[in-house]
């Protein structure tokens, strides 16, 4: 199967420090988890990827994307390419970036529209399903949240209880974190997206939260053809973790060690508790 991403070679200058990177290939079904202290330059990592630092480049070597574009180095793509990889991949960042005065609904809505309109590939007849199946499965999890009591707040109107009403800039932290999670999952589950990166998804979540985001995971890795998950965490709470890069210093030097947890005799356990039915955790 061709990879979805390689690095080979690489050294990435993040904001002025070198980061040698091992070699590594990332395919369909693989969950790396991105670990190592602040500011060695996990984040700036992700960023990279999905094109949101254009200061973070490859120094030396090569990262390329195969199942888009071949063995073509990343430095190499043109505006266009650049482009339909910013399309291609789910990203989570640390801070969402939902329009203030959209409604719950219209803040996960809008930006998978936006996605599917920025599409070269899906035919006007396409898009118009894809935006059908993408409302439909903004429901679902909303419904979801709602059951799990995401967004009950005991003092408010009952009008503006409901996520098409709401004001996704009146939602707490870990509210709105669901919500980006929502839209990468549907990125992938709908509209094809083989990559999702997340950036520390765990902040501001408790502990039902971390326990959906579990289950939506595990679901996911249970698809044909499912997409690779890399996740910048300090934590972790993962069931099916099958890899980690580990941002480390060894003799002055930073490095991004890339390992197989099959072969790695520090394989942790899911750390979250909880019953499960079904591979799935029970919530509260």
């Amino acid at each position: 199967m061709e990879p979805l991403l390689v690095s080979k070679d690489a050294i990435i200058d993040v904001h002025g420090v070198d980061v040698a990177f091992e070699d590594l290939s990332i395919h369909s079904g693989d969950f790396v988890l991105i670990q190592g202290p602040n500011g060695y330059g996990k984040s700036s990592f992700l960023k990279m990827l999905v094109g949101k630092d254009i200061s973070v480049k490859v120094k030396d070597g090569a990262i390329s994307f195969p199942y888009l574009f071949g063995d073509k180095a990343m430095n190499d793509y043109s505006g266009l390419e650049k482009g339909r990889l910013r399309n291609a991949i789910a990203y989570v960042p640390q801070e969402d970036d939902f329009f203030p005065t959209n409604s719950i609904f219209s803040a996960i809505f809008n930006k998978l529209k936006l996605e599917i309109e920025n599409s070269q590939e899906l035919s006007s007849k396409q898009k118009k399903e894809k935006k059908k199946e993408c409302r439909a499965k903004v429901e679902e999890y909303l419904s979801i949240f709602n059951k799990s009591g995401l967004f009950k707040e005991e003092n408010q109107r009952s009008v503006f209880k409901s996520p098409h009403l709401r004001s996704i800039y009146s939602c707490s932290g870990g509210q709105r974190k669901m919500c980006q999670i929502a839209t990468a999952l549907i990125q992938a589950q709908v509209l094809g997206s083989k990559l999702i990166l997340m950036d520390e998804p765990l902040n501001n979540l408790d502990k039902n939260n971390k326990k959906i985001l579990n289950n939506e995971i595990r679901d996911l890795m249970k698809m044909d053809n499912p997409p690779a998950i890399l996740m910048v965490t300090h934590c972790h709470i993962f069931f099916g973790v099958n890899k980690e890069i580990r941002f480390l210093e060894e003799e002055g030097k930073r490095l991004a060690r890339y390992v197989d947890l099959k072969e790695d005799s520090m394989l942790t356990k899911c750390l979250v508790e909880g019953k499960e039915t079904n591979g799935r955790y029970s919530l509260e």
